[in-house]
């Protein structure tokens, strides 16, 4: 996997997948009513295109997935901005963990917090 971007800064942060699902799914209906459960992930109308880019390898990666935390009224949680089917795929395929992209710095502490495996890593891309 690649940074989404070829110029600015943000961070990686290394998920845990199953940590990371539940984030997403807590922010529920308002905040992102796009996650699925883990068995219906597959059925998504563009899961065909994941499975496309992940068969190029380490010769041209996927962009990671570009995530941000988002606080709405009593509710909060993991919402997308780009990567959702990719996201999709690694959750279906039992992923273990895998890296995202924020580039909303008040994002970092909270998606960490939620499902972070390591201390997130400042990028800048050139």
């Amino acid at each position: 996997m690649r940074s989404p971007y070829s110029t600015g800064d943000g961070y990686v942060i290394l998920v845990d997948a199953l940590k990371f699902n539940i984030g997403w799914l807590q922010a529920g209906p308002g905040l992102d009513d796009s996650c699925k459960l883990r068995r219906y992930m597959p059925a998504d109308y563009k899961f065909h295109e994941a499975v496309i880019g992940f068969k190029h390898g380490i010769e041209n990666p996927v962009p990671l997935a570009e995530v941000s935390y988002l606080e709405w009224g009593s509710r909060a949680g993991i919402r997308f901005t780009n990567g959702m089917t990719r996201s999709f795929w690694l959750l279906a395929h039992d992923a273990p963990a895998f890296p995202i992209f924020t580039g909303c710095h008040y994002s970092i502490d909270k998606i960490h917090e939620i499902a972070g495996l390591a201390e997130p890593m400042p990028v800048m891309m050139i």
